[in-house]
């Protein structure tokens, strides 16, 4: 299905309409089911706490504790 022949509920809708509902439905917290949703939050604690070691690497100082 082309974006210009949307039909809701019989009526026509413009392409401008549905990136405004789609935007708006996304700030609410909607998300495609058949999508990946936000970052793994391992695969993101893995990388924070990469970056961490190399800053305080880079900085020559120790990390807090604990960290």
């Amino acid at each position: 299905m082309k974006l210009s022949e949307l039909i809701v509920n019989g009526t026509p809708i413009s392409p401008e309409s549905a990136q405004e509902l789609l935007d708006d439905m996304w700030t609410a917290g909607f998300r495609p089911t058949d999508r990946p949703g936000p970052i793994d939050s391992t695969a993101q604690s893995a990388h924070l706490a990469d970056m961490r070691a190399i800053a305080f690497s880079q900085l020559k100082i120790d990390p807090p504790a604990g960290s």
